[in-house]
């Protein structure tokens, strides 16, 4: 009993003094819900550095304007790796970002995770969207490509 209490004592004192994990954003506010990623949705999907790839969306009936950011963020520890995508994509008449280059920044090979960023019809107020964590494959013999435009014309 007194070793159960002891254990118990320990793991409290430990969750007391971890710090706050960086992937916990402060939640959306209401004007953020319905929205939500098309894709990527398969966790783990292999997508190779280089390559062009768009997150997709569904604004459903939440009051988001515009998707503005699509940064990089490595899964294991929540660091900025890198910003694939900074512009205003309509949420209104869009359904993806434009395609972008899947820049890992010089990391090996790992998963990592898009963390999108979209600006709502409420003044001041922004959503912050997670993707499922994905394998980011670093592969010399499969130099960058050129996107297609998006939409297209």
């Amino acid at each position: 009993m007194k070793s159960s209490l002891i254990i118990v004592l320990l793991l409290a004192s430990f969750v007391f003094a971890v710090p706050l994990d960086k992937r916990q954003a402060p939640p959306n506010p209401p004007s953020c819900n319905g929205f939500r990623i098309t894709s990527p949705v398969i966790a783990y999907y292999n997508y190779t550095e280089g390559q062009c790839y768009q997150v997709s969306f569904d604004k459903g009936a939440s009051s988001v304007t515009f998707v503005t950011k699509v940064d990089l963020f490595k899964e294991a520890d929540s660091t900025f790796v890198e910003n694939e995508f900074t512009g205003n994509v309509d949420a209104s008449t869009q359904i993806a970002t434009p395609y972008f280059n899947l820049k890992i920044d010089g990391l090996p090979t790992g998963t990592y995770y898009y963390n999108v960023t979209a600006i709502t019809s409420v003044p001041g107020e922004s959503c912050f969207f997670r993707t499922v964590p994905f394998v980011g494959i670093v592969n010399p013999n499969s130099p960058p490509v050129q996107c297609p435009p998006y939409p297209p014309s």
